[in-house]
């Protein structure tokens, strides 16, 4: 994760001990590593893992100055992880009232795993004004391609076209190095020009070794000194190889799930970085009865393609239902907004295609500060009718002093809407975590945590 701590900003690593509770795995070693952007160590500390965990950096490193650079987190044990990334949140918490998250994302590599160092990154919200730049956090691995040690950025407007390329060189001097990017400090003014305060996407080439190179980035505000934050996507090009094609065991290859709930207001958008497809989609709207609204074409990638945005602001159950082909992995952004918000939420995610594996266990995380509201968006659908079946699930809220339970029913074709407020009090902590456990179908759980002044973040659930 990038740090960046000074009197406004402070970085809070949330995570539980999903290790135990979900595989029983006891022996955890857990690693904590401060580096400045040089690579060199501030800091290494053993961290013992509690149920609930919440970190604060600033904190734990007693840091009472200015710094920049970055945290590793590893983890280590005898017991098979099975995943090689640990399901992590960093909030980052500015002195004026904005919270933002990211989960976990790029990596170093282990030695047993050959993964290709060429990577196209993208799919984030990026603005370009006044008061806000886009950011992006590099980091090498532990070698170095002197030859390859660069990043190219590539601006393009809502059409697809690009207006815009910049190389940023020499990026690293030593391995375990990194670098957050202010991408306007790179701009001339002229370049300034054909971007400012428009729509755009932002791609990322680079060829770094040793890493897997999913970036965390978002857009600094100028005014606050704060970062919003969301991590990249790759950028799909090639067409054959990554189509899911109708299958007769499948109701439809995919669908996307638009939840929400008032004041919230949810914007989903598509950048055109998927495989090239020409596509459908009926948008659906689940109430007493089902509405088919008009069906719609949408070129994913590629030639002809653009910003796709769909906006869902009441309280309705909304699905984007794909019947024809669609890319396997299909790239979907999350922004949700309320009134008087700076900067939306930024979700990464995709999707559902319908050779997405099941899911039982579900987790996450939320803010219980003073003055914060969590809504935790639980749906039931699927592309497959034989897990078309109602759900009932239990929801575990805690910390490490208290522990909720609630006990839900989500008919199919549904969702509910967990709304959770004035936690401070009750659970003891200023952020809070939960799980649930799904029985028969494969649910689609994200979390949205605000407060009425404007301030607003969220994820999907792990």
């Amino acid at each position: 994760f990038p740090i960046y701590l000074n009197s406004n900003n402070d970085q809070i690593l949330v995570f539980q001990n999903y290790w135990k509770w979900k595989s029983n795995i006891k022996n955890i070693v857990f690693i904590l590593t401060l580096r400045y952007q040089n690579s060199d160590i501030y800091n290494q500390i053993r961290y013992k893992v509690k149920s609930h965990n919440e970190i604060s950096i600033k904190k734990f490193f007693k840091i009472k100055k200015n710094f920049v650079g970055q945290l590793e987190c590893e983890i280590e044990s005898s017991e098979n992880l099975k995943f090689p990334y640990p399901a992590l949140l960093l909030f980052y918490r500015n002195i004026n009232g904005f919270e933002s998250v990211a989960h976990s994302a790029g990596r170093h590599l282990n030695s047993n795993e050959n993964i290709s160092s060429k990577y196209s990154e993208s799919n984030f919200y990026a603005i370009i004004n006044k008061d806000f730049t886009p950011i992006v956090h590099i980091f090498s691995g532990k070698n170095i391609n002197r030859k390859k040690n660069f990043i190219d950025i590539k601006i393009y407007d809502q059409n697809n076209i690009l207006v815009v390329t910049k190389r940023v060189k020499n990026l690293f001097k030593k391995p375990f190095s990194s670098k957050i990017i202010y991408i306007k400090n790179y701009l001339s003014k002229s370049e300034l020009k054909k971007v400012f305060d428009k729509k755009i996407f932002i791609k990322f080439d680079f060829d770094i070794i040793n890493i897997f190179g999913r970036l965390i980035v978002g857009n600094y505000d100028q005014k606050n000194d704060a970062f919003f934050v969301t991590h990249t996507f790759r950028v799909h090009k090639s067409k054959d190889k990554n189509l899911i094609k109708p299958n007769k065991k499948y109701n439809s290859t995919g669908y996307l799930p638009l939840l929400n709930c008032e004041p919230l207001k949810l914007t989903a958008k598509s950048y055109p970085t998927n495989a090239p497809c020409k596509t459908e989609y009926n948008n659906l709207i689940f109430d007493k009865r089902k509405i088919h609204k008009e069906t719609k074409t949408l070129i994913t990638g590629g030639k002809n393609s653009e910003i796709f945005e769909i906006q869902h602001s009441g309280n309705d159950f909304n699905i984007l239902e794909f019947k024809k082909s669609i890319p396997d992995r299909f790239n979907v952004e999350f922004n949700y907004s309320i009134n008087g918000t700076r900067h939306p939420t930024d979700i990464a995610d995709g999707i559902k295609t319908c050779y997405q594996p099941r899911k039982i266990n579900h987790w996450g995380h939320g803010i219980s500060k003073n003055e914060y509201e969590t809504y935790i968006f639980i749906a039931n659908y699927s592309n497959n009718s034989k897990e078309r079946l109602n759900e009932k699930i239990k929801l575990t809220i805690f910390s490490n002093s208290t522990k909720i339970q609630k006990k839900i029913n989500i008919p199919f074709s549904s969702y509910q809407v967990i709304k959770l407020k004035n936690l401070r009090k009750k659970i003891n902590s200023n952020y809070f975590s939960w799980y649930v456990l799904a029985k028969k179908v494969n649910l689609n759980i994200y979390w949205v945590s605000f407060k009425k002044t404007g301030s607003i973040c969220g994820d999907h659930a792990f």
